[in-house]
């Protein structure tokens, strides 16, 4: 049984299509979801750094994208 007092989120991902950045960010916006009522600014602060890392990543893939157009 995995017991643990910690447990460590990675919400960069390494390329496009990282699924463990992707779950991380998903665990991080339902956490700050959870805990809203009873802390706001960290709430904002982890849903904004959520959205920073998701928006790396659509950059990586556009530019992904531009590179095989050009190929």
């Amino acid at each position: 049984m995995l017991d643990m007092k910690y447990f460590v989120l990675k919400p960069r991902s390494k390329g496009v299509g990282d699924r463990f950045a992707a779950a991380s960010r998903k665990a991080m916006r339902a956490y700050a979801n959870h805990i809203r009522r009873v802390d706001e600014q960290m709430a904002n602060e982890l849903i904004a750094w959520a959205q920073k890392e998701s928006d790396k990543e659509f950059e990586m893939k556009a530019l992904q994208s531009i590179g095989r157009k050009k190929s």
